[in-house]
């Protein structure tokens, strides 16, 4: 759950709500007195929202606590994102818990930064880096929206920067003390660069997680670990599928009836063929 909610049983103002309208219909907003939240159902004053219960329904809007997950359905892409079904594998491979500390590269949009956060709560630490500044800025600000300032560090950088020879720590790569992270993830165009980076960073029993989406990408990956002495490589694909549900109304008459036809008619022309041979 986002951090800046109250443990009331009603919203109240400056509250992080998730207006749902519909499985493919939400959005996130931030309750202020004399605002309007416009919708496909409608227009709704902030107003009718404060001192109503977290779950009830104004109007044709449910008002739901928020979660990593409706934040992930919700956000604004800035980049293509990290969908549930990858993040919970990732964070389970990383095996992450309260008091760890995660290295995340490639922010984005902030939909996986946002589990990891949550994993790591309230002990832990993320620090997730990018290399284009006004997305990490965004992110940044987000995060403190969010209430996560305590557990995200969110900078610029690009953490594919070799190591020259005499140069400190934070001059290469992620900028951090050799050991630092229990878990690391990359999500960058050119992975294989960072793994020396990698190494330095993660503690000596630290999982790392690459995703790449072309199989090239992560065959380099493969190999750039395999040479820099990573054991237990493996690569995963996680493929989603949604089932709908929907009435089919079925007349066991008319099938027998068509199927028996069916047969009839394939009857009378295994019935021709034998009278052309």
């Amino acid at each position: 759950m986002l951090r800046k909610t109250t443990d009331s049983d009603v919203i109240k103002e400056g509250d992080i709500v998730v207006a749902y309208m519909g499985f493919t219909a939400k959005r996130v907003i931030t309750v202020e007195q004399g605002k309007m939240f416009d919708c496909k159902k409608g227009n709704y004053k902030h107003d009718l929202f404060i001192g109503a219960k977290w779950g009830s329904k104004v109007g044709e809007v449910f008002l739901l606590r928020p979660t990593m997950e409706f934040w992930t359905d919700c956000l604004p892409h800035r980049t293509q994102i990290i969908y549930g079904c990858d993040i919970a594998l990732v964070i389970s491979r990383l095996g992450l818990r309260s008091g760890s500390v995660v290295v995340e590269a490639g922010t984005g949009s902030g939909s996986l930064s946002h589990s990891l956060a949550r994993a790591v709560y309230p002990e832990g630490k993320l620090l997730t880096f990018d290399f284009h500044e006004e997305r990490s800025k965004t992110a940044a600000a987000e995060f403190k929206h969010h209430g996560l300032e305590s557990v995200v560090v969110a900078k610029s950088r690009d953490v594919c920067v070799q190591r020259a020879e005499g140069c400190s720590d934070s001059d290469w790569g992620f900028g951090l003390p050799a050991n630092t992270a229990d878990g690391l993830f990359l999500d960058v165009p050119a992975p294989h660069l960072a793994v020396a980076a990698v190494k330095h960073t993660l503690k000596p029993d630290g999982v790392f997680c690459n995703f790449s989406p072309c199989v090239e990408q992560v065959q380099r990956v493969c190999e750039k670990l395999a040479e820099s002495g990573f054991t237990e490589i493996r690569t995963h694909e996680v493929l989603r599928r949604e089932y709908t549900e929907h009435s089919v109304w079925y007349n066991p008459v008319r099938s027998v009836t068509r199927e028996a036809r069916r047969k009839r008619k394939q009857g009378d022309v295994q019935k021709e063929d034998a009278e052309e041979v």
